[in-house]
């Protein structure tokens, strides 16, 4: 209850027309700055989410059938708070969320060894998840074995380079984020990551925001000061 007086009064000292969160559905005078490069227009003030969740989420909205009338068993890893109550409102979702470190997680759960059985879930959805995992081939194995046929993973991770790089011998938190860019990333992800997901038999769709938004969407959603090319979603259909 605390958490909804606050998004509410939020939602009243930034109110404008400038901007707007279609996460908590705010109209908003800016954004704030976020992050160690101070991105402008970044975070939201009313539910602390920032561009790459606006963008995920118009992207279900309008690009999947995740928000249909259609009953789907929906398992979400790393649950983003905002979310959480969005996707258990939805009726017509059989929502889970896992985490192997967060006590808030509803299920504690290894992403390289899914709790789940084959082809039981009918959409997945991770958001830079991948990155902290050294054995990433193993979880994107896992997370195809756990989708039935004709169901679709969302996976999003920071692309930071042409071609993925990974030193497993760099174990030092403050190395780690000298090379890999934070203190608990394993590795730089490239554009090659398309590659990876499409290894164990995922039809892989790239999506960038700059090709689904103008640029007057861009500004108003707060897209305008990151590069579409670090943010895609990643459509990985069980075919």
């Amino acid at each position: 209850m605390k958490w909804l007086i606050r998004q509410c009064f939020r939602k009243i000292w930034y109110f404008g027309f400038s901007k707007y969160c279609p996460v908590c559905n705010s109209w908003l005078r800016h954004f704030d700055v976020y992050g160690l490069k101070k991105r402008r227009d970044a975070l939201c003030p009313v539910c602390k989410t920032v561009e790459r969740h606006r963008f995920v989420w118009e992207f279900m909205k309008t690009k999947t059938t995740l928000l249909d009338a259609l009953p789907k068993k929906f398992l979400h890893f790393a649950p983003e708070s905002a979310f959480v109550p969005k996707f258990q409102n939805i009726s017509s979702i059989d929502y889970v969320n896992a985490d192997l470190y967060n006590p808030k997680a509803m299920l504690k759960m290894d992403i390289t060894r899914i709790e789940c059985a084959d082809e039981s879930v009918d959409v997945f959805y991770c958001s830079h998840v991948l990155e902290h995992i050294e054995d990433d081939v193993q979880a994107i194995s896992e997370i195809y074995r756990v989708l039935k046929k004709e169901g679709y993973a969302i996976i999003m991770v920071p692309i930071m380079a042409q071609k993925t790089y990974e030193d497993f011998s760099i174990t030092d938190p403050a190395e780690r984020e000298k090379v890999f860019g934070q203190h608990d990333h394993v590795r730089l992800y490239g554009v090659d990551f398309k590659d990876k997901l499409m290894a164990p038999g995922f039809k892989v769709s790239a999506y960038y925001f700059d090709e689904m938004f103008c640029q007057k969407e861009m500004n108003r959603l707060g897209l305008k000061y990151v590069e579409a090319a670090e943010m895609p979603i990643y459509l990985c259909e069980k075919r």
